[in-house]
């Protein structure tokens, strides 16, 4: 988990998709959905399959950014 977290002030994150670790800007994630033990993150510019539970992502997102509104969702209130 922490090694997701890049820097705390950071607006990027490094998300582990399994194959790889992609940076991405955390104001370009408009959605994280779960499904079963993995989450689809939904991008301005992708979709990515991560390899963390949702409450890891919820962890490592800013909670004044982003809102959880069903067990299954987390989205970014700026968008």
């Amino acid at each position: 988990l922490k090694n997701e977290l890049i820097n705390k002030k950071s607006d990027r994150i490094a998300l582990n998709t399994g194959k790889s670790f992609e940076i991405v800007k955390i104001d370009d994630i408009i959605l994280c959905q779960a499904d079963e033990n993995y989450i689809w993150c939904t991008t301005t510019s992708s979709k990515m399959h991560i390899n963390k539970s949702m409450r890891e992502i919820e962890e490592i997102l800013p909670e004044e950014k982003f809102f959880r509104i069903h067990k299954s969702f987390l989205i970014n209130l700026n968008h």
